[in-house]
């Protein structure tokens, strides 16, 4: 029995000792989740329900490795213009993410853009700014389809934000039951109608600094019932800060066979200068034709698959130039050498053989990092992130930044 005794205190006094140092161990490498944007709001592409582009104003710029489908956030305010078809066109640059990509792909919803008719777009690679559609657009948002009557002008609306500077004022105008005179047998017309628009210089505090000037004087003539909807783009002698109005200036026409109705639609700032992108950071624009095929859901369902272009690195070359990568390792050392979102240390503290050493193994067994970084993280909770996927625990020795990878070793190692 005392022996007995014994051997269940000796059983007891170890299995305590197992747990100190399971414990000790944990709290010397911890094995932890990560903690991924707990302090901002992410994005929506990991939510099939609320996938859609969107503005996240002030939060980081997204940075992705791997290969990716997404929904960019926009870089500027989408706009839309009308031309003398009728038609109208839609207009947005879109920030894909910090660094240089690939694209594989660019839909809306599940179709391809190439299936729309009228559609252009460009790759704006890191410091290139956008042709044909542009990022320094302001939309009054006050102007939404006001009557325009007789004589008695409309506004003025301003058409910026305090501080910024105005090089030109877009104007749409609208006629919803069409343009025209009827005459007994139904046939339609041709009837006119005249608007003049206005504009004055304010400062930061809305206060008039000007007089009244004209941007311009515009006539209308259609004979049709189809609704039809113009964009005028006016120019400013010098950019500023500016309110608008616009005034009816013919008499509107009161018979019931007259087509004569109009409406300011819309009204929009082109602002003067460069728009400000990120010069360190992909970005895409597209136009393309709104009529019958674009809704105003669709339009912010605009997605692309792009695949990360990274450096590598090799003991005998060092740095390479950036290849299109979707090994974890490669993402690490970009994670700890880039200057803008990284830790932007140098080659002496980090572990690069290892890193490549490592690197030869994911390539071998295939194994690949695609993540989406668009919200703030500490640079442990990255770490663990991506070394997880190569089953791999990030540390450091000696100021050195290295790692370790759960694999068959030949030697016993802690």
């Amino acid at each position: 029995a005392l022996a007995g005794a014994g051997t269940a205190a000796a059983v007891a006094t170890g299995a305590v000792l197992t747990v100190a140092a399971t414990a000790i161990i944990n709290a010397l490498v911890p094995i932890q989740a990560p903690t991924l944007g707990t302090t901002q709001s992410p994005g929506s592409v990991y939510n099939v329900t609320t996938a859609a582009n969107q503005a996240r104003l002030a939060q980081p710029i997204p940075v992705i490795y791997g290969r990716m489908l997404t929904f960019p956030d926009y870089a500027g305010q989408p706009y839309s213009e009308f031309d003398g078809n009728n038609d109208q066109y839609f207009y947005a640059v879109y920030c894909v993410g910090q660094g240089s990509y690939i694209k594989e792909r660019l839909q809306i919803d599940d179709t391809a853009l190439e299936h729309y008719a009228d559609v252009t777009w460009e790759v704006l690679p890191p410091g290139s700014l956008p042709l044909f559609a542009l990022a320094n657009v302001v939309s009054a948002t006050e102007v939404v389809g006001q009557t325009m009557l007789s004589g008695r002008p409309i506004g003025g609306f301003s058409a910026c934000g305090p501080t910024l500077s105005v090089a030109a004022i877009g104007i749409d105008v609208a006629f919803p039951g069409g343009l025209g005179l009827a005459d007994s047998s139904g046939n339609i017309g041709n009837l006119s109608a005249s608007f003049r628009s206005d504009a004055r210089y304010i400062d930061d505090f809305g206060t008039a600094i000007g007089d009244w000037f004209a941007l311009g004087t515009e006539t209308v003539t259609r004979a049709t019932s189809t609704p039809q909807r113009l964009t005028f783009k006016y120019s400013l002698g010098t950019p500023g800060r500016v309110e608008v109005r616009i005034v009816r200036i013919d008499a509107k026409n009161p018979s019931n066979n007259a087509l004569h109705t109009m409406v300011w639609g819309g009204m929009r700032a082109y602002l003067s200068g460069t728009a400000t992108l990120c010069p360190t950071a992909t970005h895409f624009a597209i136009r393309i034709r709104a009529s019958e095929q674009l809704s105003g859901l669709s339009s912010r369902k605009i997605s692309g698959i792009w695949r990360r272009k990274l450096r590598t690195w090799s003991s005998a070359g060092g740095w390479g130039p950036e290849i299109e990568t979707r090994n974890p390792m490669w993402a690490r050392l970009d994670k700890l050498t880039n200057t803008v979102y990284g830790d932007g240390l140098p080659d002496a503290r980090i572990d690069l053989q290892t890193h490549a050493d490592i690197a030869a193994v994911c390539d071998a067994r295939q194994d690949r990092f695609d993540m989406l970084f668009d919200a703030k993280v500490t640079s442990l909770d990255a770490d663990r992130t991506i070394c997880q996927s190569a089953r791999s625990v990030p540390f450091q020795r000696a100021g050195v930044c290295s790692l370790t990878r759960d694999q068959l070793q030949i030697l016993p190692v802690t």
